[in-house]
């Protein structure tokens, strides 16, 4: 996927991590590392709590929970990116105010991991599950943002720069 983002973008959004196996192998138990800054020993419990935040970490992005989709806990423009991944399907119409949230927030990027439905329309619709939406999300953005350029980075992907 980093091959179809815009090189600028890609940079920012990548940190390198490397995947081990506890015996040399991926067969085994398998787990991460990253090059990252890691936390700090005194963050490592209060990380779990909601909105923790560590401050060398502000401005970067935010990532919404169904429960805060339609009103973020952040100040306007004080995120680089905020990011979608498969919440927005859960969240009953209207959907419009979760858009004009990311929106206000956002410095830079708007970022759906989420189904996308161009035949829902503005006002969405239902589907056979009752806690299921479907959404025309990449059209709640061009309505609410008409200056974003949006890079469909692959079928359920799409990166909305504001």
């Amino acid at each position: 996927m980093a091959s179809s983002i815009p090189r600028p973008v890609a940079a920012s959004l990548t940190t390198p991590v490397s995947v081990y196996g506890e015996d040399g192998s991926a067969r085994d138990r398998t787990g991460a590392r990253c090059s990252g800054p890691g936390l700090p020993e005194n963050a490592l419990e209060e990380v779990f709590a909601p909105f923790f935040r560590l401050e060398r970490s502000r401005g970067r992005g935010f990532a919404v929970g169904h429960a805060t989709a339609k009103v973020l806990p952040v100040k306007s423009k004080s995120v680089d990116a905020v990011l979608f991944g498969q919440v927005l399907i859960h969240v009953p119409p209207p959907i419009a105010p979760a858009i004009e949230e990311a929106v206000r927030v956002a410095r830079r990027y708007v970022v759906l991991l989420e189904e996308t439905d161009e035949s829902a329309g503005p006002g969405s619709a239902a589907t056979g599950n009752a806690h299921c939406f479907r959404h025309d999300l990449v059209g709640h953005v061009r309505r609410v943002a008409p200056q974003a350029k949006i890079h469909r980075l692959e079928s359920n992907v799409h990166l909305c720069a504001i």
